[in-house]
């Protein structure tokens, strides 16, 4: 059937692809609500979405929630809300920008990264970056170790200290052991 712009989907159980005019194409999953607002954009606001935009006409396409928008940058991600006005996105390819509510600045989000955004003032937002998906500590927006950070053992300010077991590193291939606590603090 065809949805018209300010038509509310409510969605108890199952999913639902939705053809946008502007080619967008958004799969929601129940339970759901989601209002449609134009060719190119809705607003969740409860459950989950994966938007795929991948047509010229698509690129922008936006979906709100009440802590933020997330307007595609010829992508495909998705995202949730939750009853709380929490929500979260993940992007699987391409990039989205995220604009806080009540903030002029946004975010942009490349593939395997992703975000939650926190309801309430300030506003808490996480966000989560693939990096380069290396042992040396390098991500887009986060500042490798340095002996100026506040975590350097020797300006006093952070301790560390291992309850149980011992630290080793495995996502790189097999299992060695990663050092002693104190490197996470030895400002290298």
């Amino acid at each position: 059937d065809s949805i018209v712009a300010g038509q509310r989907l409510e969605l108890s159980a199952g999913t639902v692809r939705i053809d946008f005019t502007s080619g967008a194409v958004i799969t929601l999953v129940g339970p759901a609500i989601f209002d449609a607002r134009t060719g190119l954009e809705g607003e969740l606001i409860l459950g989950r979405v994966q938007v795929v935009a991948s047509t010229p006409e698509s690129k922008g396409f936006t979906i709100q929630t009440r802590t933020a928008r997330f307007v595609d940058l010829g992508t495909v991600f998705t995202t949730e809300a939750d009853p709380d006005g929490q929500c979260r996105v993940g992007v699987a390819s391409g990039e989205v920008l995220v604009q806080v509510a009540g903030s002029p600045n946004g975010s942009r989000l490349r593939q395997g990264d992703l975000m939650t955004i926190e309801p309430g003032h300030p506003q808490v937002t996480v966000r989560i970056e693939r990096g380069e998906g290396t042992p040396d500590f390098r991500f887009p927006t986060i500042e490798s170790p340095s002996s100026e950070d506040y975590a350097d053992a020797s300006r006093g300010m952070a301790n560390v200290s291992l309850v149980g077991g011992p630290l080793v590193v495995s996502k790189f291939g097999p299992a060695f052991s990663s050092g002693g606590a104190d490197r996470l603090v030895d400002g290298r």
